[in-house]
């Protein structure tokens, strides 16, 4: 497992630019990064899609 500082290095990194910054060493921190990932990706996606919804884009409404 990573120390502190270069824990947070890593889990910014995959917040920020859904790749890690160091490559993970054992299965227990590749886990750790692909679920980071995952949830980044997934919550990145949730607030796109809402703030488009926010945008009330549609030729039909008036």
């Amino acid at each position: 497992m990573l120390e502190g500082g270069h824990a947070l290095i890593q889990s910014l990194s995959v917040q920020f630019s859904m790749s890690g910054a160091y490559r993970p060493l054992d299965l227990d921190t590749w886990i750790l990064v692909m679920s980071q990932s995952a949830f980044s990706f997934l919550f990145s996606l949730i607030v796109i899609s809402l703030f488009v919804s926010l945008l009330d884009i549609g030729a039909d409404r008036h």
